[in-house]
């Protein structure tokens, strides 16, 4: 050996050979780069036979046995020791899989707003479950943690992962949009929410939500900025590859002096004339549903299925009446300006309870003189049929990982079967109108055309989408 370098063992490449020999001879076996002895688990550092030999010799002299007798007893203690790292092997496994199960019962419990201590509940369903089906399993349900605590730690460490993911796909992007929308939650806190579609450079897109920043006092459209700010700047997100944002119509949004839009690209500086903006599709689509033009019928309704749920007495005696007419439905839902899917909902209910509420208010000395009115109820039933189709394309154009072509074509398809439902109801044609249909047989002396109606729709989407979508088609595929 050169002078000056020091002896290092793993440099000398021992090996541990002649298995039958040292085995049998010196009860040595290898097991994962492990040299170990079989009558007392002890291991030796260096596969040498000298150290083999000396550690036999001074620790189990008293080992005496030979020939056949030694090489089964040898055997035997091979299996053993191979059987005692199963168990460990198996059990390191069980563990594995019981904090994999923790996780995935943690982030479904998230996703569905759950609270936390119904891990608890979960778990004990898991273990009765077990016991009435596979008993011999039960002791690994035990294992599995899903206490309060441990639940809001495993969702804490869930959401630290995928906002690093996210922060290292948006890093990586090539371009990107955003989509941003305000909106009041059940406390009545304004919550500005966004949602980034990124590029990369190999053309692959994803879509993600952002985050989200709550608003304490006005919403102005520098408090919308500043919001957005504190979601971008959480995930470090580069604005020289901001290429187009999408919001709603809101003066707060798209104000020309003082909109969250104009004061982002004063923002920008010098790159505010590459920002492209749109106005989201799906709020475009209510806007143009605004202009059917019955909202005196609308507020007849909600007005109605107020006095119903309002009253606990009023409800209660609602539901039991339904209930002794055998009615095809057991309650009225409730509607809210902020869900507009629950308008289609209330309408279709309603019309199809007309008769039972008319009875019921009648019964509760209420007026029921609008609900009784043959016009009113001939435009109730086209109401709620045509909300319906709206209703279908809006859930349409919702959803994650939509391009603009498939938008496009949800809207064009919805405006070519506007124009076949005009056709239709010039000659009171109501293939596609059931409850118009309804009315037509008890009411056949009623002129029932709503051609007027349909066409103001399809000339509202007309002015709305034609010549935006066709500009947004040709655009980055990052456009929202």
């Amino acid at each position: 050996m050169a002078p000056g370098i020091k002896r290092k063992v793993n440099r000398e490449n021992h090996q541990f050979q002649e298995v039958e020999v040292w085995t049998n001879k010196y009860c040595f076996v290898q097991q994962n780069n492990s040299i170990i002895c079989l009558l007392c688990n002890g291991t030796i550092a260096v596969p040498k036979e000298f150290n083999l030999k000396r550690h036999h010799e001074s620790q189990h002299k008293d080992f005496l046995l030979q020939g056949t007798e030694r090489k089964r007893k040898i055997e035997s203690l091979r299996r053993s020791l191979i059987s005692q790292q199963n168990v460990f092997k198996k059990q390191s496994g069980e563990l594995d899989a019981a904090v994999e199960a923790s996780l995935e019962i943690s982030a479904l419990i998230a996703k569905n707003g759950k609270p936390f201590t119904d891990g608890d509940m979960i778990k004990k369903c898991l273990i009765i479950a077990s016991e009435k089906m596979c008993p011999e399993k039960t002791k690994c349900f035990q294992t599995i943690s899903l206490n309060r605590m441990t639940i809001q730690r495993r969702i804490s460490q869930i959401a630290s992962d995928i906002s690093g993911q996210l922060n290292i796909l948006v890093a990586n992007c090539a371009y990107f949009s955003l989509a941003v929308d305000e909106s009041t939650d059940i406390s009545s806190t304004a919550q500005v929410i966004v949602f980034i579609r990124s590029v990369s450079l190999d053309f692959i897109v994803n879509e993600e939500f952002l985050g989200m920043a709550s608003l304490s006092g006005h919403t102005t459209g520098a408090d919308l900025l500043t919001g957005l700010l504190s979601v971008c700047n959480k995930s470090a997100l580069d604005f020289d590859k901001l290429s187009s944002i999408a919001t709603d119509g809101a003066p707060s949004m798209v104000g020309c002096e003082n909109g969250m839009v104009t004061l982002l690209k004063n923002h920008l500086g010098d790159r505010q004339k590459e920002l492209v903006q749109y106005h989201c599709i799906i709020h475009q689509q209510q806007l143009c549903a605004k202009k059917l033009g019955f909202e005196r019928l609308l507020k007849d309704v909600y007005d109605t299925v107020n006095l119903i749920r309002r009253h606990g007495l009023n409800h209660r005696l609602f539901t039991s009446f339904l209930e002794e007419i055998d009615a095809d439905y057991a309650d009225l839902p409730t509607y809210t300006e902020v869900r507009w899917l629950s308008k289609a909902t209330v309408l279709k209910r309603f019309v199809e309870l007309l008769g039972p509420i008319i009875t019921f208010l009648k019964e509760r000395g209420n007026t029921t003189r609008n609900l009784e009115g043959q016009r009113w109820q001939c435009d109730l039933a086209f109401l709620a049929d045509i909300t319906a189709y709206l209703n279908d394309l809006n859930l349409r154009l919702q959803g994650k990982m939509q391009l603009v072509s498939q938008l496009t074509s949800n809207i064009n398809a919805f405006m070519t079967k506007l124009s076949l439902f005009k056709s239709h109801m010039q000659s009171e044609n109501f293939t596609h109108f059931p409850h118009c249909k309804a009315m037509k047989e008890k009411y056949p002396h009623m002129k029932m055309d709503y051609s007027d109606q349909v066409n103001t729709l399809l000339t509202s989407f007309n002015e709305r989408f034609v010549h935006q979508l066709a500009a947004v088609a040709g655009s980055s595929p990052a456009l929202s």
